[in-house]
């Protein structure tokens, strides 16, 4: 058995339109900055958040879920583990980081892939943690840088096209909307594109197969995800928390019984 990759893949594009005097002009896809920063979790003020300052050199993540053999041949739920790796061009600068889930054995016994579990990235004191809350609809993270507890922002599946589209809302640390992520109705759900709040594309989530054994008996699941590299640092880091989120959405529930793909 092989693990499944996740991959993200980006690089804004410009757009063209055509002004009422036949002249050509180019328009440019925004990229988002972050001017206010992250903010705490208590008084809501925003913070300096350190850990993720990492994230700055990069345009793309590869995640590679671990395989879960005891999973595999008893069914019984385990938590799930990460290899996160992160690149500038064609040079890895950063891990393979392991991402660790941490949830209760009641919670994934009877949630299954709607349980609610903190996730971290790295070593402690971690880079960042993805917190998710149950949710039976809607589903939810808050990403938080993980020394400061600075909260970088959220990621919730979108009311728009629900249930026949696979659409999520990036808010940032005050809550305001800075990036969305769709899928086409007709893609199956297996590549995402994301984009600022004009539509226009910034990158992509697309997930990668690791042969049909793997697919078949187990959960484990890899992707990438490609963003413009001038992307803010906590935006980047709600992208790896969307990617998380995606996976326990849309791809979780596989194991061993045939049991479909959850949409």
């Amino acid at each position: 058995l092989s693990p499944h990759v996740l991959c993200v893949h980006g690089g804004s594009r410009l757009h063209r339109s055509r002004p009422a005097s036949g002249t050509m002009r180019q328009r440019r896809a925004v990229v988002p900055t972050d001017a206010e920063g992250p903010h705490d979790d208590v008084g809501n003020q925003p913070v300096r958040a350190v850990a993720i300052r990492q994230f700055e050199p990069l345009d793309a993540f590869m995640i590679k879920q671990d395989i879960e053999h005891f999973e595999a041949l008893t069914g019984i739920e385990t938590e799930n583990s990460y290899q996160v790796l992160g690149a500038a061009g064609p040079r890895a600068v950063f891990g393979p980081v392991c991402a660790k889930e941490s949830s209760s054995f009641l919670a994934r016994m009877a949630c299954g892939n709607r349980r609610p579990w903190t996730i971290s990235l790295g070593e402690p004191p971690h880079v960042i943690r993805v917190e998710r809350p149950f949710r039976f609809l809607m589903p939810e993270v808050r990403v938080l840088d993980a020394p400061t507890r600075a909260v970088l922002g959220t990621v919730c599946r979108s009311c728009r096209g629900f249930p026949l589209q696979r659409n999520f809302t990036i808010r940032d640390g005050g809550g305001d909307p800075v990036l969305e992520i769709t899928c086409p109705f007709l893609s199956f759900g297996w590549n995402f594109t994301i984009r600022d709040l004009e539509g226009n594309e910034l990158g992509k989530i697309e997930k990668r197969w690791s042969g049909f054994c793997q697919e078949f008996f187990t959960d484990a699941d890899n992707f990438g995800v490609h963003f413009p590299v001038e992307l803010p640092s906590a935006y980047k880091a709600l992208l790896l928390g969307a990617v998380l989120l995606i996976d326990f959405c849309f791809f979780e529930d596989n194991a061993g019984a045939n049991r479909g793909r959850r949409r």
